[in-house]
């Protein structure tokens, strides 16, 4: 199980929750759960049209951008804390 935080601004778009823990071997299925449980957010997560992590957000795993790993196919282990950011002011 993975704890996923997302920032305060985006938390309208899972009912107001800011933390989430969500079941996943990797970064991409559980956003794709995030995404699934709370469809608003597959528009702040992917870019149109596809699973591809869109260029406005950021995701670490720990201290560690997963751009900088295996993107969506980086593993995870029990109670890693995934964090979704905008990666620009105002996402």
């Amino acid at each position: 199980m993975a704890v996923v935080k997302i920032p305060s601004g985006w938390a309208a778009s899972t009912g107001g929750q800011a933390q989430l823990d969500l079941d996943g071997p990797t970064v991409g299925a559980v956003l794709d759960r995030l995404a699934s449980d709370h469809p608003d957010m597959h528009r702040r997560l992917y870019a149109v049209g596809g699973k591809r992590l869109g260029s406005w957000v950021n995701v670490f795993v720990g201290e560690t951008n997963i751009r900088d790993l295996e993107h969506l196919e980086t593993p995870l282990g029990p109670g890693d804390d995934v964090l979704v950011l905008p990666a620009v002011a105002g996402g």
